[in-house]
């Protein structure tokens, strides 16, 4: 037999939104900076391809975009440019003698 006190009671209804997570906001991806960079690049040389470009770390591409820049000058005494790394601008090799 069941008590009557339990037959009484009303259902009980709770409210657990308050203890749920909110839904995580959805991911944006954000273009990387070597994405970007590969991106200027080709609209100022059309000629190269993201795929051999991908192959460069960011400092590399960001010199070389400084490089195509600095060539959309106009030239004359106020356009210059620096090579960076102390890399030569032309590598020579001798011939060994016998």
């Amino acid at each position: 037999m069941i008590p009557a006190s339990l037959s009484l009671r009303r259902p009980v209804r709770i409210d657990l939104s308050l203890f749920s997570r909110p839904a995580p906001a959805p991911r944006v991806q954000t273009p990387s900076p070597v994405a970007g960079l590969i991106s200027q690049i080709i609209e100022i040389n059309p000629s190269a391809t993201s795929d051999f470009l991908a192959r460069f770390g960011e400092s590399a591409l960001r010199e070389y975009l400084a490089h195509l820049q600095t060539g959309q000058e106009p030239r004359g005494r106020t356009s210059t440019w620096v090579r960076s790394s102390g890399r030569p601008a032309i590598v020579t090799r001798a011939a060994k003698h016998d």
